[in-house]
C-alpha cells in the first residue's frame, strides 16, 4: 500500500483467479470523525487523528485512526464506531502505507 500528499493506493491480490487489482483514492486528515466527506480538504489538511478516505471508484468513505505519519509511512488503526453513512475497517488492523516516490 502506498500514499502521497493526496492520494492511499490499495493493492489487492486475488489468489483463486490469479489477478491484482489496484483501487486509488484520495483523503484527508482531521481532528474528528466527518459526516460528510469535504473534498476542499484533500491535499491540504496535514495533521489530525483520524484519516477520511473515499474511494475514487465507489465513492465510499471510510475512517481509520492515525497512528503516526512520517514522510515515509503513513501507519492506520482501524477501529472506532462509524456515523450511519461512513465504513470503518474492522478491530485490531494496522496498515502501513510507503510514500510514492
Amino acid at each position: 500500500m502506498e500514499f502521497s500528499d493526496s492520494m492511499v493506493n490499495h493493492l489487492r491480490i486475488n489468489d483463486n483467479k490469479r489477478d491484482t487489482t489496484v483501487f486509488y483514492s484520495t483523503y484527508y486528515l482531521s481532528d474528528e470523525i466527518p459526516t460528510v466527506y469535504d473534498d476542499s480538504l484533500v491535499g491540504k489538511e496535514t495533521c489530525g487523528c483520524y484519516i477520511n478516505v473515499r474511494s475514487i471508484k465507489s465513492r465510499k468513505i471510510h475512517t481509520y485512526r492515525v497512528v503516526s505519519m512520517t514522510d515515509e509511512l503513513l501507519t492506520l488503526y482501524l477501529y472506532m464506531d462509524a456515523p450511519d453513512n461512513m465504513y470503518v475497517g474492522g478491530v485490531n488492523h494496522i496498515w502501513k502505507y510507503k510514500r510514492i516516490e
